[in-house]
């Protein structure tokens, strides 16, 4: 077998394509992927060739069908590459999140502000606020002008040019990111033994790879790292792994062609908002 033949395999039977406003586009064609920067990639995070052949030939010499540890290798790296190293254009936290930040940090702790500072980079030294009246004062007029400003288009909008790119596994949850590589390796091992579901033997394979590319310690035990698939699976069903929790939409087309990133909203956006809209609910049932 040729060290490509995984990835072919996977990019002929595999490709995920979504057809908008009449055209189709293909989001998942690893042949893609630029192969020195996966192998660099995978070399400043410590996932190593060496390690992931040794756990495979030291456990799963014998699994039927045998395995070919260096299209396997590639076909880990790339889909690794692929899923947490994808980027994504995060939303920065734009002004009104800040303000939203203030009103809460202000409401929360509306007896025990005794200062505020106030500073400028041009200026010697910072002004310090300390009367407790001129406090109360300032801090009602924040509370009072949310209630102005604020309104339920804020809390959907979206500032897409405000964006820092960062990859996957810096925004989305690090479960999130396990399962999704999980599930990709599970589609392959199913289309390439023409099967509907796994032996528990590719399973364990499947876990296996997925420690040596987090640089997980080693449980040996076959039924530890079933256990982990199962449980994987079962969350998953339950909602418990959520997969693209902070997606505006799955996929970016800008003047016909899929963006090489996916918009994202901002993890502390999606807090702060919650907990505003929240207190905000809380203070209108309360007048």
């Amino acid at each position: 077998m040729e060290e490509m033949e995984y990835v072919e395999w996977y990019c002929k039977h595999l490709l995920e394509v979504a057809t908008i406003d009449g055209q189709e586009y293909v989001f998942n064609d690893l042949s893609l992927t630029n192969d020195d920067l996966a192998e660099s990639n995978a070399k400043k995070l410590g996932i190593k060739k060496n390690v992931f052949e040794y756990e495979l030939d030291d456990n799963y010499n014998n699994v039927a069908p045998k395995l070919n540890y260096d299209a396997l290798w590639k076909l880990s790296l790339y889909l690794y590459q692929y899923i947490y190293l994808y980027p994504l254009a995060v939303e920065n936290l734009p002004y009104i999140d800040e303000y939203m930040k203030l009103v809460i940090y202000a409401e929360e702790n509306e007896n025990d502000i005794n200062a505020l500072q106030f500073h400028s980079p041009k200026a010697k030294n910072s002004l310090v606020i300390d009367n407790k009246k001129l406090i109360n004062i300032l801090m009602k007029s924040i509370w009072n002008e949310a209630k102005t400003i604020l309104n339920n288009e804020d809390y959907e909008s979206f500032d897409f040019e405000n964006v820092t790119l960062k990859p996957a596994k810096d925004v989305v949850n690090k479960t999130t990111l396990d399962w999704a590589f999980v599930q990709e390796l599970s589609l392959f091992f199913i289309s390439y033994m023409g099967g509907k579901k796994l032996p528990s033997s590719i399973k364990n394979v499947i876990i296996t790879i997925l420690k040596v590319f987090n640089n997980e310690f080693f449980d040996k035990r076959d039924s530890a790292l079933n256990v982990r698939y199962t449980k994987m699976k079962y969350d998953a069903t339950k909602g418990r792994i959520i997969a693209n929790q902070y997606f505006i939409h799955e996929h970016q087309i800008f003047k016909g062609n899929p963006l090489g990133y996916t918009y994202v909203r901002n993890p502390e956006s999606l807090k702060i908002r919650r907990k505003f809209k929240e207190m905000l609910d809380n203070y209108r049932k309360s007048t």
